[in-house]
């Protein structure tokens, strides 16, 4: 089928309309095997995806069952299975290509509201539609409260600036007073120590001299022995 959708135009067209004739027929097994060609070919051909996207409203009915009227056909399981998997598909393109095919990212903003891409099912439950009114409510509200903020901040931009400024001159004025702080501790330890050097090198002579004065007993103790009392020797 590839080979001959690569020959021409005309045969890919031809190829198209078979496809989508098969995907009316009222058998969701039928309807799951044309799918999976139809993926296929979409993400290989300009020309098939230009054909698909101008029918997708017919796709999206036929594939996942969004008009009440017309249901999915039998089996049940196969229509489930058909459901999820053309969500599934469907939400691969919409990454895929919506940047190069504008109608295609209409065709997403349509789904949206009818479809969870998430869970690949329908928006159809009362509980489901509720908790989207609210994700969108809430959506809502933080966007006003960033635009808020925004504002706010842009109207006080100069208090803001000027409290920065005060801010770095507190941080740079605390700095310097600890820098002098800490040079001078450290200038009076060195003094101290100087003090203290000092005052023992004074110390130290005296005792010296003490040691060399010969005391009066050794001095009588050398006259003795030379025979002679300190009165003579005087």
């Amino acid at each position: 089928l590839k080979s001959k959708c690569k020959q021409s135009d005309q045969v890919l067209s031809c190829v198209y309309e078979e496809l989508m004739i098969n995907l009316r027929k009222q058998n969701s097994d039928i309807r799951i095997l044309t799918l999976q060609v139809i993926d296929q070919l979409f993400n290989r051909s300009h020309l098939f995806r230009n054909l698909l996207i101008e029918n997708m409203d017919e796709f999206t009915v036929l594939c996942i069952g969004l008009n009440g009227l017309k249901p999915l056909p039998p089996p049940a399981g196969s229509s489930k299975r058909l459901c999820h998997d053309s969500i599934r598909i469907l939400a691969s393109w919409f990454e895929k290509f919506n940047q190069g095919y504008p109608k295609l990212k209409v065709c997403e903003e349509a789904l949206k509201r009818k479809v969870n891409f998430t869970s690949c099912s329908i928006i159809n439950d009362v509980e489901e539609m509720r908790r989207r009114e609210e994700r969108e409510r809430l959506d809502t509200l933080w966007r006003g409260r960033i635009l808020q903020v925004e504002k706010e901040v842009e109207e006080n931009e100069e208090a803001i600036e000027r409290c920065l400024i005060e801010a770095r001159n507190s941080i740079n004025l605390w700095k310097e007073t600890f820098s002098s702080s800490e040079a001078s501790t450290q200038d009076e330890s060195s003094t101290s120590v100087s003090s203290k050097e000092k005052s023992n090198n004074e110390k130290s002579p005296n005792k010296s001299t003490i040691q060399d004065t010969p005391s009066s007993s050794q001095f009588s103790k050398d006259n003795s022995k030379n025979g002679s009392s300190p009165k003579e020797n005087t």
